[in-house]
């Protein structure tokens, strides 16, 4: 959380996309992703470019 309040002091972004759940501290403007849920991806990026990302590997990359 250090690093977070950070960036939000020098960058002041007007929105902060999470990659999966937020955690109950993180304050701001938080759009979270849910990264299975293939319909809430569908629907913020769109149909063509899920496809193009799920097929080159992008979307889920292995951990």
């Amino acid at each position: 959380m250090e690093g977070y309040e950070i960036m939000m002091e020098k960058i002041k972004p007007s929105a902060i996309i999470c990659y999966g759940t937020p955690f109950e501290e993180m304050k701001g403007n938080i759009k979270a992703i849910d990264p299975f849920n293939s319909e809430e991806l569908i629907k913020k990026i769109g149909p063509a470019e899920f496809m193009k990302k799920k097929l080159s590997g992008e979307l889920y990359p292995e951990i």
